[in-house]
């Protein structure tokens, strides 16, 4: 009963992340984790967990607004807060969405294909997402979200990932209590591989 009425609870603080059109983004959220394999708007709304008609999604994406840096505290707050003397590993992925029909799309970017020779070329054009996650212990095949944003292209992985740990550093700190001897912070590039070494297969 317990992890239900957390689960409520987040789903609360979440809604108040949206300070516009929430019922609507609120409803698109939903939608989108439950159906995975919709490649359009009607197929979304489709979603057993949208209670609205499919003109709502425009709704959605048009007018909704989302808090970030209140979102970014919710995720923090929510944490498993680390046994006392534990470290708080986090790991942070840049992944690459293809996206080479959709010519009128802003901020496409080249993107390196890995997969050869199944692929006809070896960069294909679409966007790339620095995704920052606390890495679970022991290790796991899940992981906590903390903050995901996108790698424009005036910007580098590297620069987005260095970012993402500034802004939320003070959230960690409040919830988690994990910066209480600050002066062991580790550079950024230190700790991007301290964690990948930590984590192999925890991805």
């Amino acid at each position: 009963m317990k992890d239900i009425n957390t689960l409520r609870q987040f789903r609360h603080d979440l809604y108040d992340c949206f300070p516009r059109a929430k019922d609507a983004l609120f409803n698109t959220v939903d939608a989108l984790m439950t159906e995975t394999q919709a490649k359009s708007f009607p197929e979304v709304s489709q979603s057993l967990w949208f209670e609205r008609k499919w003109p709502s999604l425009y709704e959605a994406f048009e007018d909704g607004r989302i808090e970030e840096k209140r979102l970014r505290e919710t995720f923090a707050r929510y944490l498993p807060k680390p046994d006392p003397g534990k470290w708080l590993w986090i790991g942070i992925d840049a992944s690459k969405i293809a996206r080479p029909d959709a010519v009128t799309s802003a901020e496409r970017t080249a993107q390196h294909v890995h997969n050869l020779p199944e692929c006809k070329k070896p960069i294909t054009f679409g966007w790339q997402f620095s995704t920052m996650v606390v890495l679970a212990d022991p290790a796991s095949s899940w992981t906590y979200i903390l903050d995901q944003q996108r790698v424009a292209s005036q910007t580098t992985a590297i620069e987005v990932a260095e970012g993402q740990l500034r802004r939320q550093e003070q959230s960690l700190c409040v919830s988690t209590s994990a910066c209480s001897h600050r002066q062991e912070r580790q550079p950024t590039q230190r700790w991007g591989q301290t964690a990948t070494e930590r984590s192999d297969n925890a991805w």
